[in-house]
């Protein structure tokens, strides 16, 4: 087997935004917002967003219109890179939510009194499963989530990515080397309760949607 020397490469960036809508996502997102209950296999309650939630928010904000009967004193905060995505959404005027433009790991760095209320991260990795890249570039959503965690009580982590269709052999020693540094402390791993697998792209491309709650009874 051939060997090459490892060259240092910079996370994929998108062309236009950092998000994309898919309807295939739908039922990964009502994974994610059942997460929001005391019991996410009884149903979501509905007085549960009283932190705010952040994302990738990507054309049109397609996570804001499941999460808008939640929201209030709980606001969704959007970010993206494409400054036309961000205009259009702000042009929305849309109640209890704001947006910013910027990459999200620099704009936590950067700006931390914009998400000071935070208790929900979900994160749409540029990186798939298979690769050790993921846990560089998601190294600030993990240490952004322990820090929410010990600030407000409770905080959900969910990061979702390609598997490139590896197995799950392949894929579930990374996820849970990415979220030791957040679970170790608790005595936690993820478990199979925290992870949604589902198909995009007609079925040709395997994801896997991993959701972490902490503080949660």
């Amino acid at each position: 087997m051939q060997v090459h020397e490892a060259v240092a490469v910079s996370p994929p960036k998108r062309s236009r935004s950092d998000y994309r809508a898919s309807d295939d996502k739908v039922p990964c997102r009502t994974f994610n917002l059942a997460g929001l209950s005391d019991n996410p296999d009884a149903g979501l309650n509905k007085e549960r967003l009283y932190l705010d939630w952040l994302e990738l928010a990507g054309e049109g904000a397609p996570t804001y219109d499941t999460l808008a009967p939640l929201l209030g004193r709980g606001r969704f905060i959007g970010v993206d890179t494409d400054p036309g995505v961000i205009a259009r959404c702000k042009a929305r005027k849309l109640p209890h939510a704001v947006f910013h433009r910027g990459r999200l790991q620099s704009l936590l760095a950067d700006r931390p009194s914009d998400f000071e209320r935070v208790g929900v991260l979900n994160y749409d990795s540029l990186s798939g499963w298979h690769s050790d890249s993921i846990i560089t570039e998601t190294a600030a959503c993990v240490g952004f989530a322990a820090e929410q965690y010990r600030r407000c009580g409770e905080f959900v982590l969910i990061v979702n990515a390609d598997t490139r269709n590896h197995s799950r052999d392949v894929v579930m020693p990374r996820v849970q080397r990415l979220f030791a540094p957040l679970l170790g402390p608790l005595e936690r791993q993820v478990e199979e309760a925290d992870c949604f697998w589902y198909r995009t792209a007609g079925g040709r491309s395997k994801m896997l949607n991993v959701r972490v709650r902490l503080g949660f009874y």
